[in-house]
């Protein structure tokens, strides 16, 4: 994968901080201890200096990363000109972000993605102790130490994406499709690296789904709508958002994050109602009560720009009662039974889909599916309609009936399963490179290596 690659899509690899020293020549007075050269700047780009442990940190992860990775000085003096030259986009892309008045990476977004890495850091160590020791070796006193490390690299990968997804949203960056023989050079070099390293595509699935969910009925809605009034008003009234939505909303996936939903580009999957009056706000706003399929939302928008923006909610959502699951699963029964007896998949997608839900799952790995999902499918055949099954949704459950289409066995990835998506991260990578290329032109970089 490609420096421009990385930068793209926050991939740039998280570095170990190990610092590195020469042994210099000796202090003119006999009695001083010898100079130690701990440090040198090995590039500058604009007027920031890109200093040789940096690329050590980076050398040394890839060597805890991977043991057998070649230790013979050309290898060494190869890995790290590589290293350099990532480091030196990195700066490029993040001082065209700094320059940016739009692009801004706002502070508990970083806390939040640095404390779920470390939980899942601490999680991989069967205790504390084991933890520690790690911490150690790589380099840290204390696992405090490597949090702040983290936070750092953390900022510094957020602004460049999000300068990059700016900067394709707004047309800047346009995508520039590669040619029928780098597409094949491309899937070639992608095979012949999984065959190398004994790695196969993973059992694929594809299906239709219909997704019933349940209504609620007068009663309900109107309960939601006082509340959600209620808290509209604290809201308004000057009470902090956050701790409305972890109190209050029914959204499980944000309620404990404040509501936060991060950004969102038009056209999303968000509910239809939920992207109109979020577009319609100015940063800071709060709106109305917004009514969609899964309750009430009450708005607000962060930070705005010309494609996207930056909100969070609290969802009230009207509680289902019995009566209603019990009507939905009859409807869901019934997609079952017309489409076993042939009755075409679009018109019942018309008449009983629920919208918000995606209709057509297409080769997603069996193994990241959903229990309910998985034990559904097991030995299924083209054409079999399976379910009802009932699966989890926001704020409630909805009874999904799936129509079989394939099953794609472990093997070797084709040219035809990988060329669309292969089309598509290329034309992005390339109309990025051209970017990183104008900015080079127009950037004081100065190479010390």
């Amino acid at each position: 994968m490609s420096a421009t690659t990385h930068c793209r899509f926050g991939l740039v690899t998280a570095l170990i901080v190990v610092a590195s020293s020469f042994v210099g020549a000796p202090s003119l007075d006999a009695q001083e201890e010898p100079y130690r050269l701990i440090d040198r700047v090995v590039a500058v780009v604009g007027s920031t200096p890109i200093p040789m442990s940096r690329i050590e940190e980076q050398l040394q992860m890839l060597r805890l990363q991977d043991p057998d990775m070649a230790t013979d000085s050309a290898s060494i003096d190869e890995m790290r000109r590589l290293i350099l030259d990532t480091l030196i986009v990195e700066e490029i892309l993040i001082q065209a972000a700094e320059r940016d008045t739009l692009i801004f990476v706002v502070d508990e977004d970083v806390e939040a993605s640095a404390d779920e890495q470390m939980r899942g850091i601490r999680d991989a160590f069967v205790s504390e102790l084991d933890f520690q020791r790690e911490i150690r070796n790589a380099g840290f006193g204390t696992a405090d130490e490597y949090r702040l490390w983290l936070v750092r690299g953390i900022r510094r990968r957020m602004l460049q994406d999000q300068l990059l997804g700016t900067l394709m949203g707004n047309g800047t960056i346009r995508p520039i499709p590669p040619t029928e023989s780098e597409l094949r050079e491309a899937f070639e070099t992608i095979v012949e690296q999984q065959r190398q390293s004994g790695r196969l595509r993973p059992p694929l699935v594809s299906f239709r789904q219909v997704a019933v969910r349940p209504e609620a009925d007068s009663v309900s809605l109107a309960a939601a709508r006082e509340r959600g009034d209620s808290v509209l008003t604290r809201a308004r009234a000057g009470e902090d958002f956050a701790a409305l939505a972890m109190e209050f909303s029914d959204d499980p996936g944000s309620a404990q994050q404040g509501g936060n939903l991060g950004w969102f580009r038009r056209g999303s999957n968000l509910a239809r109602e939920f992207e109109r009056a979020a577009f319609a706000l100015r940063p800071g706003q709060i709106s109305n009560l917004v009514r969609t399929s899964f309750g009430f939302h009450i708005i607000q928008v962060q930070r705005a720009e010309a494609a996207e923006v930056r909100v969070r909610h609290i969802l009230i959502a009207p509680e289902i009662t019995e009566q209603s699951r019990q009507l939905a699963r009859a409807r869901a029964d019934t997609v079952a039974q017309l489409l076993r007896d042939g009755v075409g998949l679009d018109s019942v997608l018309r008449t009983y889909h629920h919208q918000e839900t995606e209709s057509f799952v297409d080769l997603v790995e069996d193994a990241n599916l959903p229990p309910a999902y998985k034990e559904a499918i097991d030995g299924a055949q083209q054409g079999d309609v399976l379910g009802p099954i009932t699966v989890p949704a926001t704020a409630n459950e909805q009874y999904v009936v799936i129509l079989f289409q394939r099953r794609l066995e472990a093997g070797e990835y084709t040219y035809e399963e990988m060329r669309d998506s292969l089309r598509r991260s290329m034309a992005e990578e390339n109309g990025v490179s051209q970017y990183i290329a104008e900015l080079k032109n127009v950037t004081y970089i100065d190479i010390r290596y």
